[in-house]
């Protein structure tokens, strides 16, 4: 067997190319895609939160209230039903008096009723 020496090269080493192949993707990039993506929703969140904690004013909320429902030629009336503990609402046309609708429904009401009663037989309690 021959033996081989290795010489050092005389010739500049070529670098690789900086370009990434195909199959590469960029790091930094995709760190300040995800970094500009999770500032996006931090700053989407904290803008639902300062909605959610503005604080509402009973008085507004009654004034535009009023206005919508005389614009509309509507009477708004709250009222309670002691069975089920509830307020509800009757919503009637201002110049014929017929009830348009009523929150919760009669029947919604009832069931709410119903369910009380059986919970206060199943329990021995009043519902």
């Amino acid at each position: 067997m021959e033996s081989m020496t290795i010489t050092p090269s005389t010739q500049p080493m070529v670098s690789a190319p900086a370009v990434p192949t195909s199959n590469e993707t960029p790091k930094v990039e995709a760190k300040t895609v995800q970094t500009q993506t999770q500032e996006k929703v931090q700053s989407k969140n904290n803008n639902e939160q300062e909605q959610q904690h503005r604080e509402i004013k009973p008085s507004e909320v009654s004034e535009e209230f009023n206005s919508i429902s005389d614009s509309l030629n509507l009477d708004v009336k709250f009222a309670y039903n002691e069975k089920i503990d509830e307020v509800y609402i009757n919503v009637t046309d201002k110049n014929s008096g017929r009830v348009i609708r009523k929150l919760p429904t009669e029947e919604a009401m009832k069931i709410k009723e119903s369910m009380k009663d059986l919970v206060g037989v199943l329990f021995d309690k009043k519902g």
